[in-house]
């Protein structure tokens, strides 16, 4: 972990200390559970503290100097395509594509804590950084705070059982996280309470997010799941560090996943055959489906499958009539990430059309809970973001695990075609 220093003032001796120590820098602590009925009292920060790159992390500057480039580390983009931050010595200018907002583009200025706000820009939301309390109400984001050494930071999440991270499990355990819910069902009380500096939401919420919004809380939309690529997904955990002055820190872990991620994808970008795949499973005579663009689709053909639909070429994903799916029984060769299921016979048996398809004929169904844990939590579906390398290589071990000999599934196990019998 990155050294940073720790200065009592501007004319403080100066020491190191790793970032999971920023907690002793707090005078202050969270007292309240949920049933208190109080505010928790805010974190004092006597110190400022500053990482390698020079980006204050911590604290408010004391000397406001408008000269001085305060974000010394600048998130450079290369795969999301529907968030921009630019630097402005000391704000950023922050744009989100996303429904609902004004003219689609929900604008912020984000400004360095002890300088000036910039007057031209007060028609933006502002937001001052570092920030010191977030509520993460999209769980595939709340990852990136473990990744940062963050969790200190978080103070909600939408539900309990969304929360993956052993750190932000135990958070919530001791009090110190809660649940807050999202967009219609946010708990506005809650989130004023905990003086929450902005709250993220997945994108649909946002528009749902009114009561938040008129109180003058920032809310700030995460629309990942309309990044055409994993990668692209996988780069909004860079907002999360845009808010914390931490873009130099998650600028190196995206860096060594991108890498990875392509290292993988080499290994099967020559493969002669390519096995025809669909997802999830069919509800009451639909099935609901990503679309061809989207990013769930891409990352599995990275893993060089080619997925059923794709020519749809429409935006996120939506609901097909089973009997659709059925008609292209035949060129359906693996099924993969069913969930909720012992066996393939239990699958059949809950629906008979589906035993055309050919995946179910060759043993070829793959679920996706290998990882759940003793107490039935199934982190796949938060890990996909932050670990999109991880889930590709069980892809490719699934569908071409001559190019990946030994590998050890973490997500994927194959469905037996019978219920296994303990004992």
């Amino acid at each position: 972990m990155p050294a940073i220093v720790v200065r009592d003032g501007p004319t403080g001796s100066a020491g190191t200390a790793t970032v999971g120590t920023r907690a002793l820098l707090v005078l202050g602590c969270v007292l309240t559970t949920v049933g208190c009925g109080q505010a928790p009292p805010q974190p004092i920060e006597n110190a400022l503290v500053v990482d390698e790159s020079g980006a204050v992390v911590s604290g408010c500057v004391n000397d406001f100097e408008p000269d001085r480039d305060y974000f010394p580390a600048e998130a450079r983009l290369q795969d999301a395509e529907l968030f921009d931050v630019t630097y402005h010595g000391s704000y950023k200018l922050l744009d989100i594509e996303a429904v609902g907002a004004p003219g689609g583009v929900a604008r912020y200025v984000l400004v360095q804590c002890g300088t000036l706000a910039p007057p031209e820009h007060a028609d933006r939301v502002r937001i001052t950084v570092p920030a010191r309390r977030l509520a993460v109400t999209h769980s595939y984001l709340q990852e990136a705070l473990v990744l940062l050494g963050a969790v200190d930071r978080l103070v909600g999440v939408q539900r309990a059982e969304y929360a993956a991270a052993p750190e932000i499990r135990a958070g919530m355990e001791a009090g110190t996280i809660l649940s807050v819910g999202s967009g219609p069902h946010a708990d506005v009380e809650l989130i004023t309470a905990l003086e929450t500096d902005a709250v993220l939401v997945y994108e649909p919420f946002f528009a749902e997010s009114t009561a938040l919004l008129e109180l003058g809380i920032p809310v700030l939309p995460v629309s990942d799941g309309r990044e055409p690529t994993m990668l692209g997904a996988t780069e909004w955990m860079m907002l999360v560090a845009v808010l914390l002055n931490r873009e130099a820190d998650m600028t190196r872990i995206l860096e060594e996943t991108r890498g990875r991620y392509h290292a993988l994808a080499e290994r099967v970008r020559d493969v002669p055959e390519r096995p025809t795949f669909i997802v999830g499973r069919p509800y009451r005579g639909t099935w609901y489906l990503p679309s061809g663009r989207g990013n769930w689709a891409r990352l599995i053909e990275d893993a060089g499958a080619r997925y059923v639909l794709r020519e749809d070429s429409t935006s996120g994903g939506r609901e097909h009539a089973l009997e659709s799916v059925i008609d292209r029984a035949g060129e359906i060769e693996r099924w993969i990430g069913v969930s909720d299921a012992a066996s393939i016979e239990e699958l059949v048996t809950d629906e008979p059309r589906l035993s055309g398809l050919a995946a179910v004929r060759d043993g070829q169904v793959w679920a996706s809970d290998a990882a759940r844990t003793p107490d039935g939590y199934n982190p796949y579906w938060e890990h996909r973001l932050p670990y999109p390398d991880r889930v590709l290589a069980d892809l490719i071990s699934v569908f071409h695990p001559e190019r990946l000999p030994g590998h050890e599934r973490v997500y994927f196990r194959a469905l037996p075609k019978t219920p296994r019998v303990d004992g």
